[in-house]
C-alpha cells in the first residue's frame, strides 16, 4: 500500500473513530465495516461503496479484482524485472514463476532506453564517448 493510500485510510479511520465517540458507541476495527462494526459482505461492500465511488469518480464499472490486477500491471511495468519477486509476495502467488506467467507481457522488453545511450555523442551517460552526433535532420555519420 502506498503512502498516500495509508494516510488516507489512517484519516479515514480516525473520522470514524471520533463519530463513534460522539455516537456513544465502540469504533469498528474496520474502515469498511457493516452496521454492526463486523465484516462487510462483499455484496455490500459493492452496492454501497464500490460503485457509488466508481460513479462519483467517472470510472466505468469494473470488479474490485481489477484492482488486483493493476497494482501487479503498475509495479511490474515501472520496475521491471527486478520487481517479480515483490509483486510475486504482494500477491500470495506460489512462484515468481507463476507470476511470470500471468504478468509477464507487461515486463518492458527490449528497453530501448538502454539502446539509445550508445546514441550519445556527448558521453554524459559515461557509456560512449565516440557515439556518432545526429545531423541534418537527424541523420547520423
Amino acid at each position: 500500500m502506498s503512502a498516500q493510500l495509508a494516510g488516507t485510510l489512517q484519516g479515514l479511520k480516525s473520522l470514524q473513530e471520533a463519530e463513534a465517540v460522539l455516537a456513544g458507541r465502540e469504533p469498528s476495527e474496520r474502515v469498511f465495516s457493516a452496521a454492526e462494526g463486523g465484516p462487510m459482505r462483499e455484496d455490500v461492500f459493492r452496492k454501497r461503496v464500490w460503485t457509488p465511488l466508481l460513479r462519483r469518480a467517472g470510472v466505468r464499472y469494473r470488479k474490485p479484482h481489477s484492482l488486483r490486477h493493476t497494482f501487479a500491471s503498475l509495479l511490474l511495468a515501472a520496475g521491471g524485472p527486478d520487481q517479480i519477486l515483490y509483486v510475486q509476495k504482494q500477491l500470495g502467488h506460489h512462484s515468481p514463476e507463476f507470476t511470470l506467467r500471468v504478468y509477464g507481457h507487461l515486463l518492458p522488453r527490449g528497453d530501448r532506453r538502454a539502446v539509445d545511450v550508445l546514441d550519445d555523442p556527448t558521453g554524459a551517460t559515461g557509456r560512449n564517448p565516440r557515439a556518432t552526433a545526429a545531423i541534418d535532420g537527424g541523420v547520423t555519420v
